[in-house]
């Protein structure tokens, strides 16, 4: 990996906040991070992210705490089209290359990547 980051966020919708570090290479992408937020309820999220070449989501794992309960979902791009969640097949999102994280800007990182949009021209053909 050439160049880290740690990058700290309001996230306010939930009323809290979040820090991810993240690792950027030639054409791949390492990032864990954590938020805590209060609405609609005290929570507690922990992920960590892997692309593949040409930033295609290869792992989303996370964990989600609330006071009630703890829920952890990994999913996982097999490199041609398919994707699992917890061991899992998940037909209906075959052929998707990334997954999204809601209320975290991160995870919308990989198409800009990938498309070059943080260079202010798209290249879509990817």
């Amino acid at each position: 990996m050439s160049a880290s980051r740690v990058i700290t966020w309001d996230v306010s919708a939930s009323r809290g906040v979040e820090t991810a570090w993240v690792e950027l290479g030639d054409g791949v992408m390492r990032a864990r991070g954590r938020a805590v937020g209060t609405v609609p309820q005290p929570y507690w999220v922990s992920y960590e992210l892997e692309t593949a070449e040409g930033f295609v989501t290869r792992r989303l794992s996370v964990t989600v705490e609330t006071e009630a309960q703890d829920h952890v979902l990994d999913l996982r791009h097999d490199g041609g089209g398919g994707w699992t969640a917890n061991g899992h097949p998940l037909p209906a999102v075959d052929g998707a290359l990334d997954c999204d994280l809601g209320l975290c800007p991160l995870t919308n990182t990989m198409p800009v990547l990938r498309h070059g949009l943080h260079r202010g021209r798209a290249s879509w053909s990817s």
